[in-house]
């Protein structure tokens, strides 16, 4: 199994996902992420992660 965790920024998986990613982990899924890479990859992130893939910030000022 495979889960893919997006977020907007890489800070977040780092602040709040963590234990969230383990719990998957230990389940037996392998866990992706997606994420705008703002800072580089801290090592607790890339050593549970499968991959780590760079989206650009979303920006939703063009649905004015």
């Amino acid at each position: 199994m495979r889960a893919l965790v997006v977020t907007t920024i890489i800070d977040t998986i780092e602040a709040f996902l963590l234990p969230h990613i383990d719990i998957l982990l230990d389940s037996g899924y392998d866990v992706d992420i997606a994420t705008n890479i703002n800072i580089p990859k801290p090592d607790d992130i890339k050593n549970r992660c499968d991959n780590i893939y760079d989206i650009e910030s979303v920006s939703y000022t063009h649905l004015r």
